[in-house]
């Protein structure tokens, strides 16, 4: 353990236990002893080191008062290192902070603070991996020397393609073209618009007679009974006109 450490604890126990009634002290000349078993340890030590003094208000009124009576101690250090281990600083900075100014621009105003960062400037110079962009560069200009090369050796090849490409598709035109002659050979006009009036007078076969399902038999006296209708009113209608 340091000596520093060592005094402090000794330091710590010997005033409380100086202020507790169940000490007992004796005065030899103004310094103070102390009668616990536990202060054996450091008896050599302490005595080169401290020494405490009474304070002159309490020498006075010792004799008057009793034991139990309170005395603070007076604390003189020799040794100068444990007096700078002790003993409070000799200088203190006193940091004088005050309120913003009423006229302070707000744009450039900057709190104060314990870390600064560097700002990256946006428009700055950029630093450019510039053998990577050069290899770049120089692989498009080898893809593009072979391609022309490629060009020049097959070009007789590619011209051949072009011609079957060609022939293929003048083929496909002159077969939908026999197609289309073909169909307006094979046309009918006649045929077509029977087809369509077929269509269009198409009428769906009778199965109700006043709304009620009845035999083939019954269906063909009620369709015969409309016709003779229709052909009574055709005669009144012919009638009515010579009238």
């Amino acid at each position: 353990m340091n000596f520093g450490n060592q005094f402090r604890k000794l330091l710590k126990f010997n005033v409380i236990s100086y202020f507790s009634n169940t000490r007992k002290l004796s005065l030899d000349g103004g310094s103070i002893k102390f009668f616990t078993p536990s202060l054996n340890i450091y008896e050599n030590e302490v005595k080169s080191t401290t020494q405490f003094h009474l304070l002159p208000s309490l020498t006075s009124s010792s004799s008057s008062s009793s034991s139990s009576s309170v005395m603070t101690p007076d604390l003189s250090i020799k040794d100068s290192r444990i007096r700078n281990i002790i003993s409070e600083p000799s200088t203190i900075t006193d940091m004088n902070v005050g309120l913003p100014v009423s006229n302070l621009n707000i744009n450039n105003f900057q709190l104060p603070s314990i870390f600064e960062r560097e700002m990256i400037d946006p428009h700055g110079q950029v630093m450019e991996k510039k053998a990577l962009n050069m290899i770049r560069i120089r692989h498009k200009k080898i893809k593009k020397h072979k391609r022309k090369k490629l060009l020049k050796r097959m070009k007789f090849h590619y011209r051949r393609l072009k011609r079957k490409r060609a022939a293929i598709k003048e083929q496909k035109l002159l077969k939908e073209i026999t197609n289309t002659l073909e169909e307006g050979e094979r046309y009918n006009p006649d045929q077509e618009l029977n087809e369509h009036m077929q269509i269009l007078n198409w009428t769906p076969p009778m199965t109700r007679v006043r709304g009620f399902l009845a035999p083939q038999e019954v269906i063909e006296k009620e369709l015969e009974r409309l016709r003779n209708k229709k052909l009574l009113d055709e005669r009144i209608a012919v009638c009515l006109k010579k009238m």
